[in-house]
C-alpha cells in the first residue's frame, strides 16, 4: 500500500512494497502480500493516521468488495456487506483482534456488540477478501478482518469537536527486567450526536439524535514464552431509531476477554503454541416497541408506551493448539486443533407489557419464563485443520488445506482450500484460488421465540459457499495494479420463510429456513499510484456481475490520497455507492472525509479531521425502514497528540 511508512525502505533495499508488507491472516504465518495465497488488503498505522480513519468499520469502505453502512435492525450499527451479500448483523465476516475472534455468539456477527471499533491502538488491519473457513472456521464466510494491536507506542490523544464530540485515549508500553514487556491502552469517547427529523416504522415524524459513549481497554503482558491479553469494550447509545422506532431508546453492549498463550520452538524445524481464552458478552436494550395511542384492536388503543428489549449474556471458552513443521526447504506444514464451549449465561425479555396479550405490568419486568425471547442453550465445537505449502520452484507456490468443524447442535462442516501462485518477479504475481466456507446457524436463528419478527428453527443446516478466483497483481514502477475476478456458489442460505404454528410462536412470526442455492460474480480493481515518497493515490472499484441477489448495489468505488510536506500532512477519502441499482427508493450517494495533520515537534502534533466534508444528506439501505437509514452530516474534530 503506497501510503505506508515503509516506502523509504522500498528504495533502500530494492524490495517491492508488496514484499515488505507482511501479513499473517492468509496462512497464520508471515507472508508478503504479493505471494500470500489469498486476496488481501492491508492498512498500516501510517495509512490509518494519514487518512484520519476513526474506526475499523470506516476503514472497510476502502477495501475492494466491502461496504460498511449504517443500519438500525437491531439498533444503530454498521452493516458490513461483502461481494454482493448483505446481512444486517454482518455475520458473514469473521473479525479477529490479535488472533481472537470477537463476533458475538447470539448473532454470529460484529454489528450487535462491537459498534464503532476503536482504531487508536491498531497497528495493522489485514483483510482477506474471500473465504477463510479452511483456517478459521465459521463466519469466515466471505471475508476475515484481522486487527493487530500496537505494542511499541506511547502517546496521549485528546479530541474535541462538533456534534458534542469529546474523547481521550492513552497508550503506553514498557519493560520489566529483561524478559517482561507490557502495554496498555485506555480510551473514552462521548458524543451528543447529530440532530434529525425522521419518520419511524409506525409513521411517526419526530426529532431525534444519535448520542454515543464508548469505553475501551486493552492490555498485554509478555513474560518469556508466555503472552497474556485482557480486553474490555463498552458502548452506550441513546435515542435514534432502535428497531426502527422513535422513543426514549437506550442500548448498552459490553464485551470482555482474557487469554493466555504459550509458544515454544523445539528446533529450527518445529514450533508450537497453545492458547486458552475466556470471553463474555452482554447486550441490553430498552426501546419503544409500540407507542402509546396505537390501535391494537378495533376501537382499542394502547394507553402506555410498550417499552422492551433483550437482556442477554453469553460466554465462550476456547482452547487451541497450533504447530508449524518445516520438514525441508520449500515445504511447510501447519496444523492445529481446538475445543470451544459456548453458553448462554443469562437471557431475559425485559418489557413493560406482556408481549403476547399486551397487558401492562406497570414497569419494566425481566421475563425469564414462558415469555422469554430466546431458548437458553449451549454448544460445543471441536475443530482440526491442516495446511501444506510447497514452493514448487522459485516462480510457483502451492498452498492446500482443509479444516473440520464439528458442532454439537447442528452437525459438522469440512472446508478445503487450494491456491496456486505464480510469482514471476518480486513485483508481479498471478493467483488461482479455490476454497469453500461455512457459516454455522447462530443462536438467534436456532432458538428465537415469542416475538413478531422471527422464529427459530433448531433443524437448520450451515450456510455454504464455494468460491473460485483468479487474480493479477503487477507493479510498473510507481504504478501498482490489481484485478480480481470471483465467482461464488451459495447453498443452504438461511432466510425467513412462512409463519410457523408452534406454542412458542404465538405471534405467528415467520420461521428461519434453509433456502435454495444462489450465485454471484464480480470484478475487483485496485489502481495505486505513488507519485513520490510523500504523495500517493489509490482508486478501488467493484463491479458485481451475474447474481441471484438483488439487494446489493452493483457498482461502488472508493478513493484515497495522502500528501506530505515537511511538517504537514493531508489525507482524503471518498466513497461512491450506486444504491439505485438495488433499491429503487434510495438514491446513489457519495461522501468525502478529510484529515490535516501538523507535526509541531517530535513529541507533539495537532490534527483536524472532517467527516462528510460537503455535509451531504444521504440514506443507506435498511431492512426495517423502506426509506432507508439517515446518516450523519458534517462533523469536525480537533485532536492533540503528545508522544512520550
Amino acid at each position: 500500500m503506497v501510503f505506508t511508512n515503509v516506502s523509504v525502505a522500498d528504495d533502500l533495499s530494492g524490495l517491492s512494497l508488496d514484499e515488505l508488507l507482511k501479513v499473517s491472516v492468509a496462512t497464520r504465518d508471515q507472508q508478503s502480500v504479493i505471494t500470500a495465497p489469498a486476496n488481501v488488503s492491508v492498512f498500516t498505522r501510517y495509512d490509518i493516521e494519514a487518512l484520519g480513519i476513526s474506526s475499523v468499520q470506516e476503514l472497510l469502505n476502502l477495501v475492494p468488495g466491502f461496504i460498511s453502512a449504517r443500519d438500525i435492525e437491531q439498533g444503530t450499527a454498521d452493516r458490513v456487506s461483502v461481494r454482493g451479500r448483505s446481512t444486517a448483523l454482518s455475520e458473514s465476516v469473521l473479525f479477529l483482534i490479535d488472533g481472537q475472534r470477537i463476533n458475538d455468539l447470539y448473532s454470529g456477527g460484529i454489528s450487535l456488540l462491537n459498534r464503532s471499533l476503536s482504531i487508536d491502538n491498531v497497528a495493522q488491519v489485514e483483510v482477506i477478501r474471500g473465504p477463510g473457513s479452511a483456517l478459521y472456521g465459521s463466519n469466515a464466510f466471505l471475508g476475515v478482518v484481522n486487527i493487530i494491536t500496537r505494542n511499541t507506542a506511547s502517546e496521549l490523544t485528546i479530541r474535541a469537536g462538533s456534534l458534542g464530540h469529546g474523547s481521550v485515549s492513552w497508550l503506553n508500553n514498557g519493560t520489566i527486567g529483561s524478559d517482561k514487556e507490557w502495554n496498555v491502552y485506555l480510551s473514552h469517547m462521548e458524543e451528543s450526536g447529530d440532530d434529525y427529523e425522521l419518520v419511524d416504522a409506525f409513521g411517526l415524524f419526530a426529532p431525534t439524535s444519535d448520542a454515543i459513549a464508548a469505553t475501551d481497554f486493552y492490555s498485554s503482558l509478555s513474560v518469556g514464552a508466555w503472552d497474556f491479553d485482557v480486553r474490555f469494550m463498552q458502548r452506550e447509545l441513546d435515542d435514534f431509531l432502535v428497531f426502527g422506532n422513535h422513543g426514549d431508546n437506550r442500548e448498552e453492549t459490553r464485551q470482555w476477554s482474557v487469554s493466555a498463550e504459550y509458544h515454544q520452538s523445539l528446533s529450527e524445524q518445529f514450533s508450537w503454541s497453545a492458547r486458552a481464552s475466556l470471553a463474555r458478552d452482554r447486550w441490553n436494550t430498552r426501546a419503544t416497541l409500540i407507542p402509546a395511542g396505537t390501535e391494537i384492536a378495533p376501537g382499542e388503543f394502547l394507553t402506555e408506551t410498550f417499552f422492551g428489549g433483550p437482556l442477554l449474556e453469553t460466554e465462550e471458552l476456547n482452547v487451541t493448539f497450533d504447530a508449524t513443521w518445516l520438514p525441508q526447504i520449500g515445504h511447510s506444514v501447519l496444523f492445529g486443533i481446538g475445543v470451544q464451549q459456548d453458553d448462554i449465561v443469562d437471557v431475559a425479555n425485559v418489557t413493560t407489557h406482556n408481549p403476547i396479550t399486551l397487558e401492562y405490568f406497570g414497569q419494566l419486568q425481566a421475563n425469564r419464563n414462558d415469555l422469554n425471547f430466546l431458548e437458553p442453550s449451549d454448544r460445543d465445537i471441536l475443530s482440526a485443520y491442516l495446511q501444506y505449502q510447497w514452493q514448487i520452484s522459485p516462480l510457483w507456490q502451492l498452498t492446500s488445506g482443509v479444516r473440520l468443524d464439528d458442532y454439537s447442535d447442528f452437525g459438522s462442516s469440512v472446508n478445503p482450500r487450494l491456491a496456486l501462485v505464480f510469482h514471476k518477479s518480486k513485483t508481479s504475481s498471478i493467483k488461482l484460488l479455490y476454497a469453500t466456507a461455512f457459516r454455522a446457524p447462530n443462536f438467534l436463528e436456532l432458538y428465537d421465540k415469542n416475538n413478531p419478527v422471527d422464529f427459530g428453527n433448531s433443524e437448520l443446516y450451515a450456510e455454504e459457499v464455494a468460491t473460485s478466483e483468479i487474480s493479477w497483481l503487477e507493479r510498473f514502477g510507481p504504478l501498482r495494479l490489481e484485478m480480481n475476478y470471483f465467482y461464488n456458489q451459495f447453498d443452504h442460505l438461511i432466510q425467513l420463510g412462512a409463519s410457523v404454528v408452534d406454542p412458542d410462536n404465538p405471534l405467528n412470526a415467520p420461521g428461519f429456513v434453509n433456502s435454495d442455492s444462489g450465485y454471484n460474480s464480480g470484478v475487483e480493481t485496485v489502481v495505486n499510484l505513488r507519485v513520490s515518497d510523500t504523495f500517493g493515490i489509490e482508486l478501488v472499484a467493484t463491479w458485481l456481475k451475474d447474481t441471484s441477489f438483488n439487494n446489493m448495489p452493483q457498482h461502488y468505488a472508493s478513493i484515497r490520497f495522502a500528501k506530505g510536506w515537511d511538517k504537514f500532512q493531508l489525507g482524503m477519502t471518498g466513497q461512491w455507492v450506486e444504491q439505485s441499482s438495488a433499491h429503487s427508493g434510495l438514491q446513489d450517494y457519495q461522501y468525502w472525509n478529510a484529515h490535516l495533520k501538523y507535526r509541531y515537534s517530535e513529541s507533539m502534533s495537532w490534527s483536524l479531521n472532517a467527516k462528510n466534508v460537503f455535509d451531504k444528506h444521504f440514506m443507506t439501505f435498511s431492512s426495517v425502514l423502506p426509506q432507508g437509514t439517515a446518516n450523519r452530516g458534517r462533523q469536525w474534530v480537533l485532536a492533540y497528540n503528545y508522544y512520550f
